[in-house]
């Protein structure tokens, strides 16, 4: 990206310098995030591929995002890492068009993915006994399926006809970027609708669904006396099922308040600057685009720490998994 590098050079014997890579903190970020990303994202994947008792309706949105920063991750990364290390662009017209397939589509899946997410959890909130009828694994399977066509419906049009149209070679201009001037109304909607919008959504959503919990704990409140009082004497134990349900309810608004936290911290300073940027506004200090790439960069980690932190279910699993792995060990090294 925006880091400088020793480019090519031509000596009087018309001999090319080989191109000299320049491991600043950006690529070696870089090179960390799709390594820890990748193994973070795709051991919890593993893990719900095996467990399906772990497969629930609500964590099929979490497989989604899971998914989503593998492929972006896997199509990305290794790409922006030599587009990091050196000052242009040696890998040709197919890699930049692949490359940008990532920087663009799949950006806007990952953050689609985080937003389905917190649509989610308004729905439980503010209507919870639709939410309860209606929403299953194969609802929630063609919500995050609606969203990859969405994605792409928005912002695939935009990446085919400046890969067509409007992209100037890279043999030019030694560079890959999309050629944004040529269709600057689109790109503009593309970034404040696509990009800009759902993590401002995301806090409403938290808002929202953290009000109507505790509308909802201050009426449970109020009818707890008459509840206890009715208890009493009884010989029958209290069902579990709800004590169950408010403590999955409480797992899922945690999973929203540590993504919410994350996307907007992570993803805001380079929104920002190519939301200025899009107006014809530049920051001048390149120290900015540098410490917004590797807030951007950290997404792709936190993702399955969060879901872990979160949710008990997936914490209790990857310690049984790390458990019978120390113990398996321990049998063939005795």
């Amino acid at each position: 990206m925006n880091l400088s590098t020793t480019p090519n050079s031509t000596h009087s014997s018309n001999e090319t310098v080989a191109p000299v890579a320049n491991w600043t903190i950006v690529p070696v970020f870089t090179l960390v995030t799709f390594i820890l990303g990748l193994f973070g994202n795709g051991s919890l994947l593993f893990l719900f591929f095996m467990k399906r008792p772990l497969r629930t309706p609500f964590n099929i949105y979490l497989i989604n995002l899971l998914f989503s920063n593998c492929a972006w991750t896997l199509i990305q990364y290794p790409l922006d890492l030599v587009s990091n290390l050196y000052s242009e662009w040696y890998l040709g017209e197919s890699a930049c068009t692949l490359y940008l397939y990532g920087t663009g589509i799949l950006q806007a899946a990952v953050l689609n993915a985080h937003q389905l997410i917190a649509i989610n959890r308004v729905w439980a909130a503010v209507a919870p006994i639709s939410y309860r009828s209606i929403h299953t694994h194969r609802t929630a399977f063609f919500v995050c399926l609606g969203g990859w066509v969405y994605t792409h419906l928005t912002t695939a049009p935009a990446w085919i006809m400046d890969s067509l149209y409007y992209r100037q070679p890279v043999d030019t201009t030694h560079s890959c970027r999309m050629n944004g001037k040529s269709q600057q109304i689109y790109m503009a909607i593309i970034t404040l609708f696509i990009f800009d919008t759902p993590p401002l959504l995301m806090i409403i959503a938290l808002i929202v669904t953290c009000a109507s919990f505790c509308k909802r704990r201050r009426k449970q409140n109020t009818l707890h006396p008459t509840t206890t009082s009715a208890a009493i004497g009884s010989h029958h134990q209290p069902s579990s099922a709800p004590i169950r349900r408010k403590k999955s309810h409480n797992n899922h608004l945690l999973v929203l308040i540590f993504l919410t936290i994350s996307v907007n911290g992570c993803w805001t300073p380079l929104n920002v600057y190519f939301t200025l940027s899009l107006f014809g506004k530049r920051f001048e200090g390149a120290a900015f685009f540098r410490a917004g790439n590797v807030l951007f960069s950290c997404q792709t980690m936190l993702d399955p720490i969060l879901f872990a932190l979160a949710l008990s279910r997936i914490r209790k699993e990857l310690g049984k998994c790390l458990f019978s792995r120390m113990r398996a060990a321990a049998c063939v090294h005795p």
